[in-house]
């Protein structure tokens, strides 16, 4: 049960102060006109939504991709704030229009 609340979002006063001192590092500062995440944005990322996929129920901790909340072909930045993981499997049931995600 552990698991599937780190997955869905729930984390302890004591990770977010680890996240947030990540986030002021200065190798993890977002260009929003890049279209990659470098490495080290990436792996706070990772870190952000606990080395799993962000779709509620979805306990797959393999295959993470980075997508775009606003897609950066019509302008969204690449920033943490429109970014998060999800598998391959809802990353391609995202653009086959099976899966929203607002």
């Amino acid at each position: 049960m552990e698991e599937l609340a780190e997955c869905i979002g729930v984390v302890s006063d004591e990770a977010r102060a680890e996240m947030t001192r990540a986030w002021q590092n200065p190798n993890n500062r977002y260009n929003p006109l890049n279209r990659f995440a470098t490495k080290s944005q990436k792996l706070e990322l990772l870190r952000r939504d606990n080395w799993c996929c962000r779709v509620p129920g979805c306990p797959n901790r393999v295959w993470l991709h980075l997508h775009h909340i606003e897609p950066y072909s019509r302008g969204g930045p690449t920033t943490r704030e429109n970014l998060l993981n999800l598998c391959c499997g809802c990353h391609q049931n995202h653009h086959r229009g099976l899966l929203k995600i607002d």
